[in-house]
């Protein structure tokens, strides 16, 4: 996970989709056998969503206003 730039820590929902077959919810220990036929993909879904939305932030402008007339 971590090489394919996926953080590890946060909480996860992982599926295993093989052709053919519904998809399959595995855990983080789970050891996939590439040697299986019909393998798709694995899709990683990130539990916990934010939608960007952080706690209290400081704001900073880093440019100058126009003065109003």
């Amino acid at each position: 996970m971590k090489r394919a730039g996926f953080d590890p820590t946060k909480a996860w929902d992982i599926y295993l989709l093989i052709a053919g077959q519904p998809k399959q919810q595995v855990d983080i220990d789970y050891v996939i056998d590439l040697a299986t036929p019909g393998i798709e993909r694995i899709r990683l879904m990130q539990r916990n969503v934010d939608n960007g939305e952080a706690s209290a932030l400081t704001l900073r402008h880093e440019f100058s206003f126009l003065q109003l007339m």
